[in-house]
């Protein structure tokens, strides 16, 4: 175990004079700081995920999911996200549960004869990278989302997105996200996702 696997909190308890980030540099220069290879490990907890909860998770994903790739707001940084909306907060805590991961955000209520909304995001990285491709199999509607995010993430956790691959990476879910009349783009970058697109 490395000084940064540690939570924060119980540092501080142990050492109450010193900082959080004064406390893991001093265990780099000990050499016993974070790998360099610490963002291709695996999610122990995501792979010990049973068969039947991950069907039922990509069925859920493909009727009420999202998978998909933005840009962050304040820099030029990519943000992988994968999002359930749902009126059933227990499914939500359920798959927030199992995964150990990502944030139940309660929706704006429009209108007082709706149902309460509810939003199921999940950013990080290393857990999906590992939870993608155990969902491959059983996706549908979602299947080619989730390969090129997959695909995103293998790069990025090797800091080998280039800026063609970044715009690359945009503009496929940029079309794949595009509904009607509008799926088909006229953008003479995206031809391979226009016969992707009129393939379906």
């Amino acid at each position: 175990m490395w000084a940064e696997e540690v939570d924060p909190a119980v540092i501080r308890e142990a050492f109450p004079n010193r900082s959080y980030t004064a406390l893991t540099c001093r265990a780099s220069a000990l050499g016993v700081a974070r790998p360099k290879d610490h963002k291709q490990r695996g999610d122990p907890v995501i792979e010990q995920l049973p068969p039947n909860f991950l069907a039922w998770l990509a069925g859920f994903i493909d009727g009420e999911g999202t998978i998909g790739l933005y840009k962050r707001k304040n820099n030029d940084g990519l943000e992988p996200l994968l999002s359930i909306a749902n009126t059933c907060f227990p499914a939500l805590l359920h798959i927030h549960d199992k995964i150990q991961g990502g944030s139940i955000q309660k929706k704006s209520h429009k209108g007082v004869n709706e149902f309460q909304g509810y939003s199921y995001r999940l950013h990080q990285r290393r857990k999906l990278a590992a939870l993608l491709p155990l969902l491959l199999p059983h996706l549908v509607i979602k299947q080619q989302n989730a390969e090129i995010l997959i695909q995103f993430l293998s790069e990025d956790l090797n800091d080998s997105v280039t800026p063609e691959r970044r715009d690359y990476f945009l503009r496929a879910f940029r079309v794949m996200n595009m509904r009607g009349d509008n799926a088909v783009t006229t953008d003479p970058y995206d031809k391979d996702f226009d016969e992707y697109r009129r393939s379906r």
